[in-house]
């Protein structure tokens, strides 16, 4: 594939579109952090707010709306994708609350039923919320509580770290969905084993900075990372890792079940890469952190620069 159409084929995708709409919003409510005692700022997975030696973890994440051709898979993912927020700050879940709209009973219950799925697989308490009953459409927003020792954050990023990719490989497309669904067919204690490997990153400091991967895919998200630390990096997409067969393009911009990008050390890479294999994981090194803020891509002897911004 010719390495400027793969790039081009990323930049019209829908998972890269949608992340533009949010910076104006972080503009008009990033002023409101001087009002608590949050430490880091907008553009992390989780707030971090420090709490008798220790900091809280808050996030929150609401459903496409497209899920919602299957309910109960839209009712799962909502649990999936906050619990991995925690986890890609290096913290433990505690607990999480709801807020669900339906258009009827039958599909609130479906939706529901989805949560409870997850929750036992991820073991994390769904303690409250609330109910919009006999709506228009439906919907489903969670906001979920963890806590962590050492945060890992999206602002630490240093140049000449190394950065890694890892993918839970064992799993299957899901249905018509843009997403690789890596964690339905394992057991709870699977899954939390294999997340677990963050916070043990965590509370070894091997990692400056880190972020699972959502819905703008591997390099959407890798964008992201490289916008709140400010800095640029060299990429060899095909040291990422894939699952045989698949189609690159695709590939890069799809949500996998269990996914993170971190930047570490470069002399630490290899026994952070080794935790993760030792689980199953998919790990490798794709690239180099650099200071000058663009993004150079390497493909097949082919090789393209482009501003870290451009594409978000």
């Amino acid at each position: 594939m010719n390495l400027s159409q793969l790039v081009e084929q990323i930049k019209q995708s829908k998972a890269i579109h949608r992340k533009k709409a949010i910076k104006p919003l972080i503009q008009i409510l990033e002023p409101t952090l001087k009002l608590g005692r949050v430490e880091g700022g907008l553009g992390d997975d989780a707030a971090q707010i420090p709490y008798a030696g220790r900091y809280l973890l808050l996030a929150s994440d609401g459903i496409s709306p497209e899920l919602f051709e299957d309910p109960y898979w839209a009712g799962y993912c909502g649990v999936l994708v906050n619990v991995n927020d925690i986890y890609a700050m290096g913290g433990k879940p505690l607990a999480m609350v709801n807020v669900l709209s339906a258009r009827d009973d039958v599909e609130a219950l479906s939706i529901c039923q989805g949560m409870r799925e997850a929750c036992f697989k991820f073991q994390v308490p769904m303690v409250g919320g609330h109910f919009h009953p006999q709506s228009n459409f439906p919907e489903l927003s969670i906001a979920i509580l963890g806590e962590t020792q050492n945060p890992l954050t999206s602002f630490g990023c240093l140049p000449q770290d190394g950065i890694i990719v890892a993918i839970d490989l064992g799993g299957r497309c899901c249905k018509s969905f843009l997403y690789w669904d890596s964690t339905s067919q394992k057991s709870s204690s699977e899954v939390v084993e294999e997340l677990s490997i963050l916070t043990t990153l965590s509370e070894r400091k091997w990692v400056h900075a880190a972020k699972d991967i959502s819905n703008p895919g591997i390099l959407g998200t890798m964008l992201m990372l490289l916008e709140t630390s400010k800095c640029g990096a060299d990429i060899e997409l095909e040291s990422i890792p894939k699952p045989e067969g698949a189609d690159l393009s695709t590939w890069l911009t799809m949500y996998p079940g269990y996914g993170f990008i971190l930047s570490v050390d470069y002399l630490l890479s290899e026994r952070v890469i080794g935790l993760f294999r030792a689980r199953g994981i998919s790990a490798s090194l794709v690239g180099r952190i650099k200071e000058q803020e663009d993004l150079t891509f390497h493909y097949q002897g082919q090789k393209i620069n482009t501003s870290t911004y451009t594409l978000t």
